[in-house]
C-alpha cells in the first residue's frame, strides 16, 4: 500500500494544449495564378500557395494579432516532389529582435509533417527558402505555426507553467534562455 502510494504521488501529470496561431496577413516573394499565400493557412491540403517559377530564395511572411511562442511548425510540401522545398530559414520577429531557425524538410508531399526547435516569440514570421528538392513552383499546401500553452521547453523537455496562460512568461524566464533572442542552428 505505501509503496504504490509514494510512486502515485511522484508522477505529474501536466496539463498542456496547442494552438494553432491563427495568421492575419500573409505576403510572399510572388504568388503562381490560383495559389495565393493564404491558402497555405486555410487547413485545406486541396489547396495551397505556389510561387512563380522560384525556389531558392522565395519567402513567405505572416503576421499575427499578438505575439506568441512559437515551437513547432507543421509544413506539407506543395503537389509533387518536384516543386519541393529543402531547407528554409525561419525568421521569428518580436518587435526589434530576430530569431532563425534552420529546418530540414522532409520531401514528402502526401502529409503534413511536425518540426519541432527550440521556442521563439514572434509576431511576424518569415520563412525563407535556402535549398530545393526542385524547382517548378515551389510552396507549400499547409503551414501552421503551433504554441504549446502551458508548457515550455527546458533543457529539451517539456516543463509545465504554473498558469495555463502563455502570456505569464516572464522577462526573468526569457533571461534564463527560453526566450532565446539569439540566430541560431538547429542541428537535425
Amino acid at each position: 500500500g505505501n509503496e504504490l502510494g509514494r510512486l502515485r504521488s511522484s508522477i505529474c501529470v501536466h496539463a498542456e494544449s496547442e494552438l494553432v496561431v491563427p495568421v492575419e496577413k500573409c505576403t510572399a516573394s510572388s504568388e503562381h495564378s490560383d495559389h495565393p499565400c493564404d491558402a497555405a493557412f486555410d487547413s485545406n491540403a486541396e489547396t495551397a500557395w505556389a510561387t512563380d517559377g522560384e525556389g531558392v530564395g522565395s519567402w513567405m511572411e505572416v503576421e499575427f494579432a499578438e505575439r506568441h511562442l512559437i515551437s513547432e511548425l507543421r509544413y506539407q510540401q506543395f503537389f509533387s516532389a518536384e516543386n519541393a522545398n529543402k531547407e528554409i530559414e525561419v525568421q521569428f520577429m518580436d518587435g526589434d529582435n530576430i530569431a532563425t531557425r534552420i529546418i530540414d524538410l522532409d520531401s514528402d508531399y502526401l502529409d503534413i509533417k511536425a518540426y519541432t526547435f527550440s521556442p521563439a516569440w514572434a509576431d511576424r514570421i518569415k520563412l525563407v527558402v535556402r535549398s530545393v528538392y526542385g524547382t517548378i513552383n515551389n510552396g507549400a499546401a499547409e503551414i501552421q505555426y503551433i504554441e504549446h500553452i502551458g508548457a515550455h521547453v527546458l533543457n529539451g523537455g517539456f516543463e509545465a507553467l504554473p498558469s495555463e496562460d502563455s502570456k505569464l512568461y516572464s522577462t526573468e524566464t526569457d533571461n534564463q534562455g527560453l526566450g532565446d533572442r539569439k540566430s541560431t542552428r538547429l542541428n537535425s
